[in-house]
C-alpha cells in the first residue's frame, strides 16, 4: 500500500507541474467565475463572449455558450476572479490535484470499510491512464463532485446517514450526475430510520445551498440542453447509430438512450442486493448514454466498480477505458483524417459540428 501510495502521489505532483493539456476546461470555469463575479453578468444567462476583452477570453474556447457547470461549483469560483490570471490557474490546479488525492484516500477508506483489498482499489481507480491524463492533468472539476459523493459512500458505510445526505446534496450542487447515487444510497442503509436520515440530512444541506444559489443566480440552471445536443464521434449512441446505419446519434437514437438509463436505474434499484454495483452498472449506462462523450467521465465509474462485487462491471471499466484512449488518440485522429473517415458525417453529425461551431466562436 505503501508504493501504491507514493506512486500515486508522486505521479499526481508531476501533473500538477504539467500544463492543462490541449483541453481549456480549467480557463471556462475562470471565464464564467470572471463573467460573474468581475463583470456582475449571470454565467446562466450570459456567455464569455461578453467579456471579450477580459485577459482570460483568448485562453477559454466556448465563447458562446451559456455555463452548463454546476451552480455551487460556480459559486466556489467566483473568489477566483478577483485574483491575478496567473495566480487563479494556479489554485484551480492545485485544488484539483489536491481534491485527486482526497479522492484516492476516500477509495482506501471505503476499501477498508467494505473489508475489500484497499490495494486493488485505490490502483484500479488512481493508476488508471484515464484518470491520470485526462482527469487530474486536463484539471477537470469532477472531483469537485467525486469528492463529496465518496465522502457520501464512506458515511453510510460508517452508519453517520445524516451527514452522508448532506455531502451528496453537495456533490449534486457541484454536478448533477450525482443525482444518480442517492436511490441507491437509500437502498443502502435499508431500513426506514436510517433512511429518514439519510434525506433528513440531504434536505438541511438543501436548504443553505438553495439559499446562496438563488442569491447568487436567480432561478437560472446550468445549460445542459446545449452540450447535451453535441456528439463526439466515438460517444456509443453515434457509434451505435452508425452501426444500424440510421444516421449516427440522431435525436430519436438518444431519446431511447436516456430511456435505457431510467430502465436501467429502475431495474437496479428493485432488482439488486448488491447497491454498490446497482450503482455501477446505472452510472455506466448513463455514460454509455451521453452525446457528448469524453474519457474522463469514466471516472465517475472506477470507484463504484472497484469497490463493488462485480467483476463484470470492472471488465466493461477496463474495456471502455481501452476504448475510450484509442478513441482520443491523436494518432487515432490522424488515421481517420488520413483515410477519410468521419464518424460525424451524417445529418446529426453536421448539426452537431455547427452548433459546435457557433458556441465556439
Amino acid at each position: 500500500m505503501r508504493t501504491i501510495a507514493i506512486a500515486v502521489l508522486a505521479l499526481n505532483l508531476v501533473l500538477l507541474l504539467s500544463p492543462p493539456m490541449q483541453l481549456t476546461d480549467l480557463f471556462n470555469y475562470l471565464g464564467y467565475a470572471r463573467l460573474g463575479a468581475l463583470h456582475h453578468l449571470n454565467p446562466y444567462t450570459h456567455t464569455i463572449r461578453q467579456e471579450l476583452f477580459d485577459p482570460v477570453y483568448g485562453f477559454s474556447s466556448w465563447h458562446n455558450l451559456r455555463s452548463p457547470y454546476g451552480p455551487l461549483f460556480t459559486a466556489l469560483t467566483y473568489p477566483l476572479a478577483f485574483l491575478p490570471l496567473p495566480v487563479a490557474y494556479w489554485l484551480v490546479k492545485l485544488a484539483t490535484v489536491a481534491l485527486s488525492l482526497a479522492f484516492s484516500g476516500l477509495i482506501w477508506q471505503c476499501a477498508r470499510q467494505l473489508g475489500r483489498d484497499p490495494r486493488f482499489a485505490v490502483a484500479f481507480v488512481s493508476l488508471n491512464p484515464i484518470f491520470l491524463v485526462y482527469a487530474v492533468e486536463g484539471f477537470h472539476n469532477d472531483f469537485f463532485m467525486l469528492v463529496p459523493s465518496m465522502a457520501a459512500i464512506a458515511l453510510v458505510l460508517a452508519r453517520r446517514d445524516r451527514s452522508a445526505g448532506a455531502f451528496l446534496m453537495v456533490a449534486i450542487a457541484v454536478k448533477f450526475t450525482a443525482v444518480l447515487l442517492l436511490p441507491f444510497l437509500i437502498l443502502a442503509v435499508r431500513d426506514r430510520p436510517r433512511q429518514i436520515r439519510l434525506l433528513v440530512g440531504a434536505g438541511l444541506a438543501a436548504i443553505p445551498l438553495a439559499v446562496l444559489i438563488f442569491a447568487l443566480f436567480g432561478l437560472s440552471l446550468p445549460n445542459l440542453q446545449q452540450q447535451s445536443a453535441l456528439l463526439t464521434d466515438f460517444s456509443i449512441p453515434n457509434v451505435v447509430g452508425l452501426l444500424l446505419h440510421v444516421g449516427g446519434g440522431t435525436p430519436l437514437l438518444l431519446k431511447i438512450f436516456t430511456v435505457a438509463v431510467v430502465v436501467v436505474v429502475g431495474y437496479e434499484f428493485f432488482t439488486r442486493r448488491d447497491w454498490l454495483n446497482g450503482a455501477g452498472w446505472s452510472t455506466l449506462a448513463l455514460i454509455a448514454s451521453l452525446a457528448w462523450l469524453v474519457p474522463w467521465y469514466v471516472v465517475w465509474l472506477l470507484p463504484l466498480a472497484a469497490l463493488g462485487t462485480s467483476v463484470r462491471l470492472r471488465q466493461i471499466s477496463a474495456v471502455l477505458t481501452v476504448f475510450l484512449l484509442f478513441a482520443f488518440l491523436p494518432v487515432t485522429t490522424k488515421y481517420m483524417n488520413d483515410h477519410n473517415i468521419n464518424p460525424l458525417n451524417t445529418r446529426a453529425g453536421h448539426a452537431s459540428q455547427n452548433l459546435q461551431s457557433k458556441l465556439a466562436r
